[in-house]
């Protein structure tokens, strides 16, 4: 059993999570479990007709009583496991986020019928997305539907996932306003967040309210487009911190996510760079989600980083987690060990790079790129079975998209 100390999470505390779905009965993001509540009082229908705070209150009784019992959750396990592979995990960035509620929390300040003090919200708003990218799932972009009907021959696959709208559900937005004199952050994925309308609409209400000066915005985007509210509505804002979805550069983007232009991306990139007070940007960092197609960009994508001064130059290492012929792990044994070469050179490197070792995040850089190397060495994890579906899958979008795998990838 872990020291109470070291297993505790305030998210339970503080935490709105809602899924592309809807759904708000899992803890977080980073939790492959729901809290075992159905499904009709956890929708966001149900939150928007009141009662939010005591009903999220409620909803946590069983996790916040494991936590303050010492206790290693199940529904919390992917946290854990990166504790113990020394890989930072969400609870303890969540910790770090908050360390007020934290501490009230270790010096039993906070305790199992203490309200829900609404500092977090994360709200992952539907899958209406301008791109299909290759590691994606139709869940978070509809585009996909139709490809993974014809994939996986199930005409009836994804009916479900059409018609998902409840981020248009202005009720839901304004009693978050309601009940948000306590938030902090406020995170915002997709889908893609910058296509809600909703959203902007929900900002301005927070505007209006007077709260918006003690909120940070975060969000999740793929930057394919920049709207011109940004502009007007962000400077309000504590500070805006933008984690930027590229997963390498040039051909090896273009590939990955469909049918972005990597152009495209370069100009977006640069204005951002030229805006940064004026969108009253605190932080841009890039989030790579290294999978098969593109762990061998990593040092092409740090290098172009490199350019940029106030865009993070080290981009923040997301390691793909499904599908799982997607992995790098699928990747035969030989071509792993090529690239395991490439990123070992490219880590003694790195240290001519002037001034990474003062980014915050380089340290991260550094450890998972290492992780990735010894994982990369690691034969135990290939599975045949695994690197068949990887070519299976690779194929069916390679014909859909007229790409080829061959040049983003020398198998």
């Amino acid at each position: 059993m872990s020291n109470k100390k070291d297993n505790l999470c305030v998210l339970p505390w503080n935490h709105l999570f809602v899924t592309n779905t809807g759904d708000a009965s899992f803890p977080c993001c980073s939790s492959q479990y729901s809290l075992g509540r159905n499904e009709k009082s956890d929708s966001v229908l149900k939150l928007s007709g009141g009662g939010l705070l005591k009903e999220l209150s409620e909803s946590k009784k069983n996790l916040r009583e494991a936590f303050l019992k010492g206790e290693e959750p199940k529904i919390c396990s992917g946290c854990y496991e990166k504790d113990r592979e020394g890989i930072w995990s969400y609870r303890k960035t969540s910790n770090d986020l908050f360390p007020k509620t934290y501490d009230e929390l270790k010096n039993k300040s906070l305790d199992l019928a203490s309200p829900m003090k609404l500092e977090f919200i994360d709200l992952r708003l539907g899958n209406l997305c301008n791109l299909a990218c290759r590691m994606c799932d139709a869940g978070s972009s509809r585009l996909l539907i139709d490809d993974y009907r014809e994939y996986l021959g199930d005409e009836n696959f994804g009916k479900e996932l059409e018609g998902i709208n409840w981020f248009s559900d202005r009720g839901f937005y304004k009693n978050l306003v309601e009940n948000g004199k306590d938030i902090k952050i406020i995170n915002m994925a997709g889908g893609e967040p910058f296509l809600i309308e909703e959203s902007w609409e929900f900002l301005e209400m927070l505007i209006d309210r007077g709260f918006a000066k003690n909120i940070e915005l975060r969000y999740n985007t793929n930057l394919t487009i920049i709207p011109e509210k940004a502009k007007k509505l962000w400077p309000k804002f504590k500070g805006v911190v933008l984690f930027l979805s590229i997963d390498g550069i040039d051909d090896v983007y273009e590939y990955i996510r469909y049918p972005a232009k990597w152009t495209k991306i370069e100009k977006n990139l640069e204005y951002l760079e030229d805006n940064f007070e004026d969108l009253n940007i605190t932080a841009a960092n890039i989030q790579m989600t290294v999978q098969a197609y593109n762990i061998a960009n990593i040092p092409e994508l740090t290098k172009y980083l490199q350019k940029f001064e106030k865009i993070s130059k080290v981009p923040l290492i997301n390691l793909l987690e499904t599908p799982n012929e997607l992995s790098f792990k699928s990747l035969p044994i030989d071509y792993r060990k090529e690239v395991a070469k490439k990123l070992k050179i490219f880590l003694m490197d790195i240290f001519d790079l002037k001034g990474l070792q003062k980014i915050d995040t380089y340290e991260d850089f550094l450890r998972n790129t290492t992780y990735l190397v010894e994982e990369l060495l690691n034969e135990a994890t290939f599975q045949d079975s695994q690197y068949q579906e990887f070519i299976r899958i690779t194929e069916f979008f390679d014909n859909k998209r007229k790409q080829k795998l061959s040049d983003v990838l020398n198998l």
